[in-house]
């Protein structure tokens, strides 16, 4: 009897110990995809191949994008998504990370619910933009989703998204609902008025009357302009520089505009790459033409496209040695094609924004499992 008691004992001992060793491996590789590596990442193909074994968290990711309660959320326009979508949203987030790819701290906090749930963000972005096939500079969705993470690196906390499209086969909602499920992104369909900036406006306008008092700051940047700071390369730039710039300001309550200088990125570049900035690497000297884009406080201001009519306070010009706006023309000026004397004799050598901010943009995409966001074909 008592043989028989011990070795019962010794089975329970036994499977207990199995049991906590399954969970601490497990946790083991839980904490593996939120720790953050600081690994260089250079190479998409080796990357890529990094997270081969991660396969099947993507394929769920891609899932829950194309799950019903998603679109129909989209289609709705609603801010606010059901617990259960954001739950499985951030969930399928968790597991997209692979080995060699660290979670930026944006995508930490989107994990971890830390984001303005009730609308209320420091900084948020307004957007109006047409994704169509006819487009000469090939701007894809591809190139959005580079374009987003960059802006969500940089600090962003929420985009505010117009979608001025002309036929419902061009909508972005569908494609973005991963976006908006998680509460990165508030989609609007925006194709009744067709003249575009009429339209862009009236939807500057909108945000700025429905969320005045609950976003400290927006910016209205298009999806070809990336806000660049040469002095600091890391996440959240952004928020950075507005606090030091409201704390040094005189009488900080009168701040209400900031304004970036534009800067042209010119070329086709190498067509070798598959990130927009890390291909287009030639900038005008100085800045090309007076339309700067703003960073403002919205309770203070009425919508217009490069300076808003201020109700209340001061509108400054950012130092461009501290904060410029790159613009992505591309091949514009060459009429799309090859680059040509003209280009270079009116531009410079610009590899900053390559060196310290295509593997971070590289990194945050693959991170959110968007493998495909990636091309040498689109874009301009």
């Amino acid at each position: 009897m008592v043989k028989r008691r011990n070795a019962l004992l010794l089975v329970f001992a036994t499977s207990s110990a199995l049991f906590c060793l399954q969970n601490i491996y497990h946790s083991g590789i839980i904490q593996s995809h939120f720790a953050d590596f600081d690994l260089p990442i250079t190479d998409h193909v080796r990357m890529v191949g990094r997270i081969a074994l991660h396969n099947h968290s993507i394929n769920i990711n891609r899932s829950a994008a194309a799950a019903p309660s998603a679109v129909q959320a989209s289609l709705s326009g609603r801010r606010d998504k059901t617990a259960s979508a954001a739950n499985e949203a951030r969930g399928a987030l968790k597991g997209a990370a692979g080995k060699g790819i660290y979670t930026p701290l944006w995508q930490r906090r989107v994990q971890n619910g830390e984001l303005g749930g009730n609308g209320t963000y420091f900084l948020a972005e307004l957007l109006q933009v047409r994704i169509y096939a006819e487009d000469k500079a090939k701007w894809t969705l591809k190139e959005l989703k580079q374009w987003m993470h960059y802006i969500f690196l940089a600090g962003v906390q929420h985009i505010y998204l117009c979608d001025h499209y002309k036929y419902e086969h061009e909508r972005l909602d569908v494609p973005l609902s991963r976006y908006i499920n998680l509460g990165l992104v508030t989609y609007y369909p925006w194709s009744s008025t067709r003249h575009p900036m009429t339209a862009q406006i009236r939807c500057y306008q909108k945000m700025i009357d429905d969320f005045k008092h609950k976003h400290t700051w927006q910016i209205a940047v298009d999806m070809d302009e990336y806000p660049y700071s040469p002095i600091d390369t890391r996440e959240d730039f952004l928020v950075r520089y507005l606090h030091n710039t409201s704390a040094s300001y005189p009488n900080p309550v009168a701040l209400t505009e900031i304004s970036m200088n534009n800067y042209l990125m010119l070329g086709q570049g190498d067509r070798t790459k598959d990130l927009v900035i890390e291909r287009i690497n030639r900038m005008t000297p100085k800045p090309a033409n007076i339309l700067v884009k703003p960073i403002y406080k919205p309770s203070r201001v009425r919508a217009n496209i490069h300076h808003n009519i201020l109700k209340g306070g001061r509108s400054v010009s950012a130092r461009d040695s501290e904060l410029r706006m790159l613009h992505y023309w591309g091949a514009r000026t060459q009429d799309w094609g090859p680059d040509n004397a003209k280009t270079l004799a009116i531009t410079q050598p610009m590899t900053r924004m390559v060196e310290k901010w295509a593997s971070q943009v590289r990194n945050s995409l693959l991170a959110f499992g968007e493998t495909d966001a990636f091309s040498r074909e689109s874009g301009p």
